[in-house]
């Protein structure tokens, strides 16, 4: 799948949800990286509402798509797993829908954390535990995935989702926002 036929396949079902993480973003946040930024979506959002944001992506691809919706926005090609920052160079980091399709989520909160400012914020977006349609959608959705990030998806969900690992987190929950029901959550918290 192309990555115009990409956007136009996810954003018009999460476009609510995109433009709430940009939200949530401009209430705590003026200088952030997106982490797993893909095509760019969150990041031209937050760039609309004033917030210096910069993306890193592991494929060239999505940041060359990325690029061409806004030059302007830096993007970095690179890992979550070890992120090319300085400790604390930003205010505030976020990741939409990356940590069920990766196979160890707590390296890149350890590496989002590490570059995030004390006093800072960490916005997590992602997929619940909840068991409604929207729910069973993304699981029908899922199933087509590559066979490792399916993998990685099951087993995210068989752990508890996105709640689980929050509350494995120990941290400040700020704000919290439910999107279908439940079948999707944000989180902001504070370090």
């Amino acid at each position: 799948m192309g990555f115009a036929a990409y956007d136009m396949m996810f954003y018009p079902p999460l476009k609510n949800v995109y433009r709430s993480i940009a939200e949530l973003a401009s209430k705590h946040c003026s200088n952030v990286i997106d982490i797993g930024s893909g095509t760019g979506t969150v990041c031209k959002l937050m760039k609309e509402r004033g917030i210096k944001a910069s993306g890193i992506d592991m494929q060239w691809k999505m940041i060359k798509n990325a690029l061409e919706k806004d030059g302007e926005i830096s993007y970095f090609l690179g890992s979550g797993y070890n992120l090319p920052f300085k400790n604390e160079s930003f205010d505030c980091s976020t990741m939409s829908f990356l940590l069920h399709g990766v196979d160890e989520y707590m390296k890149i909160i350890e590496e989002a954390k590490r570059v995030v400012r004390k006093g800072g914020r960490i916005i997590i977006t992602d997929y619940a535990s909840s068991k409604n349609f929207a729910s069973f959608v993304i699981r029908v959705i899922e199933t087509f995935a590559k066979e490792e990030h399916k993998r990685n998806y099951f087993n995210f969900m068989k752990e508890g989702g996105i709640e689980t690992v929050i509350k494995n987190l120990k941290v400040d929950i700020e704000e919290e926002k439910n999107y279908f029901r439940g079948a999707i959550k944000s989180y902001v918290l504070s370090l």
